[in-house]
């Protein structure tokens, strides 16, 4: 609780009272070691006459800690294996000093956790001042089929070579094909085989997230397997370097291919990053039957009020405010029009 108050008198008869609950009284006109209120706190001013009245302000709750970006690798192909990891990479709120636990271990400035296996694990974000907020991730594990291949190679124009494929891993029957659509269980050996559960390369990616009003967002591709790897984000166009920029909020579809011709690829989201802020000053006070202006600065574009009664322009930024009893408005800011 560190919320202030502090109460500007204009009128009556000095000395003053002030009392944040009609009960208690004291001499000074500020009240420290508040709570945020979710609606205005009523100050009662008292003066050397008796005469009595009233003013009123809010107190706003700081900005919520939230985990904004991060990113893990959901599914891997290790049979038992610790090949995952989980990469916090953006919080917002708070303190702004963050340390990370997982799984209620200790906290460190370190916000990757590598050599994970398969299961549920929870990360904590601790902002140094008593907030903690924490995300979970499920990693599953899927034992893929190994397989190995012997081969003869086939002279210059015949139809001599041979393949003989010898399976490990995975559940068993396992099935065998030479065009990748009719299968058989017998294991072949013939010029070509394909193993029905063989996957691509592997894929993982690290973005961070784009502003309200720009296409700023960025996204890191990393391949695995069978290097050298090239990239994509659309299927058709491949660059050996796995850093795309200028991309908007939303998915984005990554491809991977290997050194093989295999493709893999995943929907990525870049996330937003809320960039817009609103400093609405000091509450004005108005007397019954004057105006006086509500001043507000914000990068925002645009600016709303409500309620509108009263109010000479309810989309500025500044606009004079006459009402005909208390009102409490509220200015809302946004980055565009919405549809």
């Amino acid at each position: 609780m560190d919320g202030s108050i502090t109460v500007a008198t204009t009128s009556g008869l000095a000395p003053f009272q002030y009392s944040i609950d009609g009960v208690n009284w004291q001499s000074s006109p500020t009240f420290t070691n508040l709570p945020a209120s979710s609606g205005p706190d009523i100050i009662t001013v008292g003066d050397a006459n008796g005469c009595t009245g009233g003013a009123f302000t809010p107190l706003v709750a700081p900005c919520p800690m939230r985990i904004w970006s991060y990113a893990y690798n959901e599914l891997i192909y290790s049979c038992g294996g610790k090949t995952s990891y989980i990469h916090i990479i953006g919080v917002t709120g708070g303190s702004g000093s963050f340390t990370y636990s997982l799984d209620g271990g200790p906290y460190t400035s370190n916000p990757d956790f590598n050599n994970l296996g398969a299961g549920w694990y929870t990360v904590y974000v601790n902002d140094g001042a008593g907030n903690i907020i924490s995300q979970s991730f499920n990693i599953s594990d899927e034992c893929a089929v190994k397989a190995t291949y012997a081969a003869t190679v086939a002279d210059c124009g015949t139809n001599d070579a041979a393949v003989t494929v010898t399976t490990t891993g995975g559940n068993t029957p396992y099935s065998y094909s030479l065009d990748g659509t009719n299968y058989q269980r017998s294991r072949p050996s013939s010029r070509s085989s394909t193993i029905a559960d063989v996957t691509g390369p592997g894929l993982k990616a690290a973005t961070t997230a784009a502003t309200c009003t720009n296409d700023d967002g960025t996204l890191l591709v990393t391949g695995s397997g069978v290097g050298p790897f090239d990239y994509s984000i659309d299927g058709q166009n491949y660059q050996s370097n796995g850093q795309f920029n200028g991309l908007p909020v939303g998915y984005t579809q990554v491809y991977v291919k290997d050194a093989n011709g295999c493709v893999t690829s995943n929907s990525i989201r870049v996330a937003i990053f809320n960039n817009i802020v609103i400093d609405k000053g000091p509450a004005p006070t108005i007397c019954e039957g004057e105006k006086a202006v509500l001043p507000v600065t914000s990068n925002a574009p645009q600016i709303s009020w409500s309620p509108t009664t009263g109010l000479s322009d309810p989309t500025s930024m500044a606009p004079t405010a006459s009402p005909a009893t208390t009102t409490q408005n509220t200015i809302s800011a946004r980055s565009k029009s919405t549809p």
